[in-house]
């Protein structure tokens, strides 16, 4: 602390009497272990996502009816850019994050967004915000945290940030069978260090404003032991097309030196569906090898809509199988290079231009993540 210099021994005399009176009263000096720990309360990143695509069905200008962030291909595109701050409640029962995301909007997933239960246009205008929430801590002694705003969803082992997914592509289900956010309140309460428990009221899938009277319910319970963990999601509530249930489970697996990680993940779902009831089922498995700077992960999933209600065509069933070559350069760039191969029991992908041609589609990506923080 810097010192005060006077001229009269008297006046300095008089400030270090005051100063012994008052020693008792005054607050612990601020240390640099008091200093890192008011730095760690606060989060500020963000990255730039780009990807290059190559099919070999030469799609022209039809949509891929899989891809989610990842769909146009043979031009070099920008999916996802974001800036992300956020406070923790280690010093301070109050805390907030904000996500703010530029590229491909995630209203334009029109596979899950098509039987979301609100198409709004005012949510259009929130289309750039991923997450916007202010937190309570309300115990003194853990992490019980009650959450008020619009966050991503719970659903599903795959995120939206691709550095967080061992593949660079999502999964079938992951733009299918998930949402990508909701809007509402949250409550997460640790029991210890290994079993939480969340649950929420929303207004349904990929809604700040809901369209239906009704609200969903979600529920999350999570298990960590070590090197493994356990997570099983549920989100119900009506969808404008009847209740809809939504649940997910997923368990992961890394090694001792973290050289290897396993994850395996299912969805399940039904829908009312205005008394024609709808289900559909997903299962996807995953394995990654470490280095210090690389990576090879693979995936292979299968997804069934037997009444077409999501994909919209009845009797189809997916599959994908992906291998994904991953270098990281140093602490703030990533390239990946991904093989993927999609199979359909109908003739379900386009070709040459046209839609619905063939049964399969095979693409070549490299993809790269420059980031900050």
């Amino acid at each position: 602390m810097p010192t005060m210099r006077c001229a009269s021994w008297t006046m300095l005399g008089v400030l270090m009497s005051l100063a012994a009176a008052a020693f008792a009263q005054a607050p612990p000096e601020q240390t640099p272990a008091d200093d890192a720990k008011a730095e760690d309360d606060y989060t500020v990143d963000g990255f730039i996502d780009t990807y290059y695509s190559l099919n070999l069905n030469n799609p022209g200008g039809v949509a891929d009816p899989i891809r989610y962030l990842d769909a146009t291909y043979g031009k070099l595109r920008v999916p996802f850019v974001q800036f992300h701050v956020e406070e923790g409640t280690q010093d301070d029962d109050f805390g907030f994050a904000l996500k703010l995301h530029a590229g491909v909007p995630f209203n334009d997933n029109v596979a899950t967004l098509s039987h979301a239960s609100c198409l709004d246009a005012r949510d259009q205008a929130f289309q750039w915000i991923q997450e916007a929430y202010v937190r309570y801590n309300t115990s003194d002694s853990k992490e019980a945290l009650l959450d008020l705003g619009k966050f991503t969803t719970h659903l599903g082992y795959e995120v939206t940030e691709t550095l967080d997914r061992m593949n660079y592509s999502g999964g079938i289900a992951f733009g299918w069978a998930e949402p990508s956010y909701h809007f509402g309140v949250r409550y997460t309460y640790p029991f210890d260090d290994h079993f939480a428990v969340t649950g929420m009221l929303v207004n349904g899938c990929n809604a700040v404003f809901d369209a239906v009277p009704g609200k969903s319910i979600g529920l999350q319970a999570s298990y960590t032991n070590g090197r493994w963990s356990a997570v099983a999601n549920w989100l119900g509530g009506d969808e404008g097309t009847g209740f809809r249930n939504m649940a997910n489970a997923y368990v992961t697996y890394t090694t001792k030196h973290q050289d290897y990680d396993f994850a395996l993940s299912s969805d399940f779902g039904n829908d009312a569906n205005a008394g024609a009831p709808a289900s559909w089922w997903g299962l996807a498995a995953y394995a990654r090898r470490n280095w210090d700077h690389d990576s090879i992960a693979l995936r292979a999933e299968v997804f069934d809509d037997p009444q077409g209600f999501l994909i919209g065509t009845p009797g189809n069933r997916l599959y994908e199988v992906t291998g994904t070559l991953e270098h990281r350069f140093g602490h703030s760039l990533t390239a990946r290079l991904e093989w993927r191969s999609d199979f359909a029991s109908s003739a379900f992908f386009p070709r040459n231009g046209v839609a619905h041609q063939c049964g399969s589609q095979h693409t070549l990506t490299l993809g790269t993540v420059a980031y900050w923080k």
